[in-house]
């Protein structure tokens, strides 16, 4: 059975993209993801809400490419926040030790205020 997909809907919100993941993130969908985030990152003080209330899966890869858009994020003096995870996703994130280092608001209304007051810092 092929996995399933990941769909990805990007919208503006003021001066916040919020990019709203649903399906899982995988070998077979991170290059997907890779190409919408990337270039969002790369934009000088870019602030972007990764909104995965949908998602049901992330792989190792998933994770990894998260921590690394984030760091490019801040290298632009940008954010991005990962909003509305599931609890298992979130327990995996604090496993690894990303919670540190990764921003993350219980919902996407909470990380669009949150960007959207702090001038992107």
């Amino acid at each position: 059975m092929p996995a399933p997909p990941l769909n990805i809907l990007t919208t503006q919100r003021g001066e916040v993209v919020v990019v709203k993941l649903d399906g899982i993130v995988d070998a077979s969908t991170i290059d997907a993801l890779r190409r919408i985030l990337e270039p969002l990152c790369l934009q000088p003080g870019a602030r972007i809400v990764v909104d995965g209330s949908l998602l049901s899966y992330i792989n190792s890869l998933g994770f990894g490419i998260f921590f690394k858009l984030s760091q490019v994020c801040r290298e632009q003096q940008g954010r991005l926040i990962l909003a509305g995870l599931q609890e298992k996703l979130l327990i995996v994130f604090k496993i690894l030790g990303l919670e540190k280092l990764l921003a993350f608001a219980p919902t996407c209304e909470e990380a669009v205020a949150t960007l959207s007051g702090s001038g992107g810092s």
